[in-house]
């Protein structure tokens, strides 16, 4: 067996710089050769009966847990040393026992959350035993936070804190108990949240720069473990999860959200990470609405209402949540105050957490050269770390005092922020006609939108959404109305002007100049619209009884061949006049004017006039003159009566006409 030597810091009193380098490469030979063991059975036996080897990865751990400086190597090693325990699936393991994986979930769970999840369910598919202990682990570090008070420890609740959030990460996801668990821890989490964390803000314990610090640090560690509950039970299975399923945890979700928010009780501004309650800080911090939108748009294609209520919802109160620093002037109590002072050193309060995270790892690296690895990678702390690990940085960084402990402003410019740029369609591709004067994208001027250039088929989208287009159904649609306006355009019609000019050969000697040419088209005109006026009436009643009788289609019949007759039209005039009588705005007036007299009615001779006019003269004169009151009197009451057949009243004179003209009854009587 392997003997280990004891693990001892780098600065531990009565340890030089020497003696602890031949320390370290004591240690790194000594992993490197249980690493290395090609027998798993004899990597096994070194696991379980080493005991210098469980005191050394126990010290390792410890003095990490405890902020002291580590070397990364060992760390690295030490990590190593877990993963293939975890792939041998070993029950009665030293290193598999509770203490000891919650510490090294805590160390390794931020930087490595895949790797460790991983591990963690390895182990615990085949140990039912541990499984349980973490189950109650995680019950008891619930119970903590639901006693919490305003004047609790919070160094303490920190500590807790961050050992939830790293248990809940790496096992709620396999765990089978996962419902009942996290029903207690966030009920716990919004209890101490909501209570006992909004207090010490509002000045009943002493708020200073390191108390203000741990709050909110012990507020993050809360939400990444309430968020995980959320995307483990909730969010991620409703991309996966069937129609029935889905729509179970809907409404689940909906009904829950509903009441955290009521409870909250979010009416007016609140302050991130001061007084906000936790379903606020929640949504704003981890951008719910957003989760929420990509959701719908992935799984439902956007028509699901209960999420996109969900979404204005969490919208909603997100906008009613105001930054830490926009209150910094308005406020004036000396807690807010503070907070801003404290915060005003730093850029970004959450680049103050990300420095805190690698420097936990690598205590020996500089504040400075931290925040240029952060700069570098756009703050992507996982990034940084796999770099570090594997001392694989880029040029940039690499010639860097690792010990930096501010960073200067020159270094701004010689670290460039790496994007992760997609590389452009045009830098692969390759033309006969690159670089030449035929090539219109490599030239200074580009005239192309290199926008509309797209690699394979464009992404128009599905089906459903394909069929929900309606932009060339409405551009059609007004193509058609304006061609309807346009056909319908009250203007004068001259196809027909010209139907009764002479035809034939013409004589032009005959014709002196152009005056008498116009002088002969303009009384065929007049000819042309006096008999048409002369016709009028017999056109009319030939419209009201047949309209058919007019179409070009109808020329032969007889009924047609008499009207030209009797009218002395051409069959264009008479098929135009029936045109033109259908645009006419003024018809009906015209109809009506030929209708009530249709030429049928017999005529009186002159003698009949004459005696009908005597007679009348008679009655006149037989009848007693009237006047006065009673003369007026009766005239009104007669009036009255018969107001009916007076002027434009007579109704029945109206309905009769109605009537003929439907067609479905005579003159009544």
């Amino acid at each position: 067996m392997i003997d280990f030597l004891p693990f001892l810091p780098q600065g531990h009193d009565g340890v030089t710089n020497e003696i602890y380098q031949i320390a370290r490469n004591a240690w790194l030979f000594q992993l490197k050769t249980l690493l290395d063991a090609e027998n798993d059975q004899e990597f096994m036996v070194e696991l379980t009966n080493n005991e210098s080897l469980h005191e050394f990865i126990a010290s390792v751990l410890n003095n990490q847990l405890d902020g002291n400086i580590t070397d990364s190597e060992i760390s690295k090693r030490v990590f190593f040393v877990y993963v293939r325990a975890a792939r041998l699936h070993s029950i009665d393991n030293p290193l598999f026992t509770p203490e000891q994986l919650s510490s090294f979930a805590v160390i390794y769970g931020e930087s490595n959350p895949s790797h460790v999840r991983t591990l963690f369910s390895q182990v615990l598919v085949s140990n039912s035993k541990l499984a349980s202990q973490l189950d109650e682990t995680i019950g008891a570090l619930a119970v903590c936070f639901e006693s919490a008070t305003a004047s609790s420890d919070l160094d303490r609740l920190y500590v807790i804190a961050r050992l939830l959030e790293a248990l809940v990460s790496a096992t709620i996801a396999f765990n089978k108990n996962k419902n009942d668990i996290t029903a207690t821890v966030l009920q716990s989490i919004l209890k101490c949240y909501n209570d006992a964390l909004q207090k010490p803000t509002k000045g009943k314990i002493d708020s200073t720069i390191t108390t203000t610090s741990t709050l909110y640090r012990i507020k993050c560690a809360l939400l990444e473990t309430w968020n995980h509950i959320m995307d483990v039970l909730y969010l991620n299975p409703l991309l996966t999860a069937s129609k029935n399923d889905a729509d179970e945890i809907i409404d689940v979700l909906s009904e829950k959200m509903l009441h955290w928010i009521e409870e909250s009780n979010i009416e007016q501004t609140r302050q991130g990470f001061v007084d906000a309650p936790l379903i606020m800080d929640w949504i704003v911090t981890f951008s719910v609405d957003e989760k929420l939108d990509e959701i719908n748009k992935k799984r439902f294609q956007g028509d699901d209402e209960r999420i996109e209520f969900l979404k204005l919802l969490t919208e909603q109160k997100k906008g009613k949540s105001v930054a830490m620093d926009s209150k910094r002037e308005q406020s004036a109590s000396g807690t807010i105050s503070t907070i801003a002072q404290s915060f005003q050193q730093a850029d970004d309060i959450h680049e103050v957490a990300n420095i805190s995270q690698i420097h936990d790892l690598f205590p020996e690296l500089g504040e400075g050269f931290i925040r240029a690895c952060l700069k570098h990678h756009n703050n992507d702390v996982e990034v940084v770390i796999m770099q570090l690990l594997d001392d694989d940085l880029p040029e940039p960084l690499n010639t860097l005092d690792r010990t930096l402990k501010e960073l200067p402003p020159s270094a701004g410019q010689v670290i460039s922020l790496d994007e992760n740029r997609q590389p452009s369609i045009l830098d692969s591709r390759r033309n006969i006609f690159d670089n030449d004067e035929f090539d219109l994208l490599s030239r200074e001027t580009i005239s192309v939108n290199k926008s509309k250039i797209h690699m394979g088929p464009r992404d128009r989208g599905t089906a459903d959404t394909m069929l929900q287009d309606q932009s060339f159904i409405k551009s059609e649609k007004e193509n058609v109305l304006q061609r309807i306006h346009k056909m319908y355009e009250d203007e004068y019609d001259d196809t027909y002007d010209d139907i009764n000019d002479l035809s034939g050969p013409v004589d032009l000697d005959a014709v002196e100049n152009d005056d008498a040419l116009d002088v002969v088209k303009s009384n065929n005109k007049s000819q042309a619209s006096t008999n048409i006026i002369e016709s009028e009436g017999d056109l009319v009643s030939a419209y009201v009884d047949r309209r058919d009788l007019f179409h070009r289609s109808n020329r032969k019949l007889p009924a047609r061949q008499a009207l030209q007759k009797k009218t002395g039209m051409s069959e264009e005039q008479i098929e135009g006049w029936a045109i033109m009588m259908d645009r006419n705005p003024r018809r009906q007036r015209i109809l009506d004017r030929y209708m009530l007299f249709d030429g049928n009615q017999t005529t009186v001779d002159n003698s009949t006039k004459t005696t009908q006019a005597s007679n009348s003269k008679q009655r006149s004169q037989k009848q007693p003159q009237r006047s006065g009151p009673e003369n007026e009197q009766r005239q009104r009451s007669y009036k009255d009566k018969n107001k009916a057949r007076f002027g434009n009243h007579n109704r029945k004179k109206g309905h009769d006409k109605k009537m003929v003209k439907a067609g479905v009854a005579g003159p009544s009587a």
